[in-house]
């Protein structure tokens, strides 16, 4: 079902001006010195933010992140395109090869 409205192909990558300035184990904080804003993960965000390293795609990270928590890939992949939806909105990350790309729909 997910596969048919978002394409799991793409692939996720940090911006340069990003940063962890805090980590707490299960919690951690990024700064975007482009925008000077942070966001805060729980324990999933940061097993997602682990997984952008401009190789994996969106459908790579839901399958880790299904196994890593013991749960269906469709609400993993629910759970990954929100957050990577809420970085790409607030440029903390960009879409590989593709400018255009949104997930306005995924909030």
């Amino acid at each position: 079902m997910i596969n048919q409205c978002m394409n799991l192909s793409l692939r996720p990558v940090r911006r340069d001006e990003v940063a962890v300035v805090e980590d707490f184990g299960d919690y951690v904080v990024i700064f975007n010195s482009l925008t000077a804003e942070t966001i805060g993960f729980n324990r999933s965000g940061l097993e997602i933010w682990k997984e952008i390293d401009g190789k994996k795609t969106l459908g790579d990270i839901s399958d880790v992140i299904a196994k890593r928590f013991f749960i269906n890939r469709d609400i993993a992949a629910v759970d990954v395109l929100n957050l990577i939806g809420r970085l790409h909105r607030r440029m903390f990350v960009f879409i590989k090869g593709n400018d255009n790309f949104s997930l306005d729909h995924w909030k």
